[in-house]
């Protein structure tokens, strides 16, 4: 806690108040001095002089008192304010009242995430579509759209929920129908993806690629991630603007015969908190010595 300027003022006032009511005090007593009045006066005095001292020491300790647990309130406050951990859903708009939507979530989602729901979005929820920023007036009834909230909802599913940090509007009816047109290979030319062991959460994983081939291959940074729906593998909504999104242009080589584990991947940034399913996370490479740089897709599955 900072020393209160306010408290430091205070006590300067009160320093001043205490050296004019002396300068006060030694004249009188000079003009009494000698008088009848004189013992008296000595008394007044001392009793005046305790009473200013005594309200100055207590109102700088009140002020210590007040403004520390002040203070210490607001900081706890503050510690105590929910984490950004985003979890996204996907849902039809049934009706739209102004600002209010009321949605149905579908069955791709975890069963608390299957019910209806209402929200009201306000100036600093994100609505976009393909990454461009939208207005409600852009959103109409029986439209699918992919929900980001700012934490996972409470097992109690409450009817109303709050705490939507962006709304996305879906081109496709059903997200079943995004598939993917990424033409990914678990092996390619002897090499191939795993997950390290005991590395795989709900928020990220750590990569190797083993390469058991006779071919360099050049990894990047980049990754994408995608989900199993009806059979069909099927990109996952960005809960991060697209225009935050970018990959640090850096390459890998991994040398056949050899391995290269990856810096453990976190993706709560991306894709948020993933629910219960079928996915794969893809990665693209370069076979080295291709002149024509032409780009591979790995990939392997996992389940959570």
């Amino acid at each position: 806690m900072k020393f209160p300027v306010f408290f430091l003022l205070a006590l300067i006032v009160a320093v001043a108040l205490f050296i004019i009511v002396t300068i006060i005090c030694k004249r009188s007593f000079a003009k009494s001095k000698g008088s009848a009045n004189f013992a008296t006066f000595s008394q007044d005095r001392v009793a005046i002089t305790l009473t200013i001292l005594i309200m100055a020491a207590l109102i700088g300790v009140s002020y210590f008192v007040g403004y520390g647990a002040a203070y210490n309130s607001i900081e706890r406050g503050y510690n105590e304010q929910p984490a950004f951990d985003p979890v996204c859903f996907y849902a039809e708009i049934k009706e739209i009242n102004e600002a209010t939507f009321f949605v149905e979530g579908i069955d791709v989602n975890e069963t608390k995430y299957q019910n209806q729901f209402s929200f009201t979005v306000y100036g600093e929820t994100i609505l976009e579509r393909k990454g461009v920023s939208i207005t409600v007036s852009d959103f109409s009834v029986g439209d699918m759209v992919a929900i980001t909230l700012q934490r996972d909802m409470p097992e109690n599913n409450p009817m109303i929920i709050e705490g939507i940090y962006k709304m996305q509007l879906l081109d496709n009816q059903q997200p079943s129908n995004i598939e993917t047109e990424i033409d990914a290979k678990n092996e390619i030319l002897g090499v191939s993806l795993s997950i390290k062991e005991n590395s795989l959460s709900s928020t990220g994983m750590t990569l190797t690629v083993i390469n058991n081939g006779d071919t360099d291959f050049l990894f990047g940074e980049s990754y994408n991630l995608e989900k199993e729906i009806d059979g069909k593998w099927c990109q996952i909504v960005y809960v991060a603007k697209e225009q935050d999104i970018s990959w640090e242009l850096i390459g890998y080589m991994v040398s056949a015969k050899e391995s290269y584990e990856f810096a453990p991947i976190d993706w709560e940034w991306l894709f948020g908190k993933l629910q219960a399913g079928n996915y794969r996370i893809i990665k693209d490479a370069y076979i080295d010595g291709n002149e024509d740089l032409e780009k591979q897709y790995l990939y392997v599955e996992f389940s959570l």
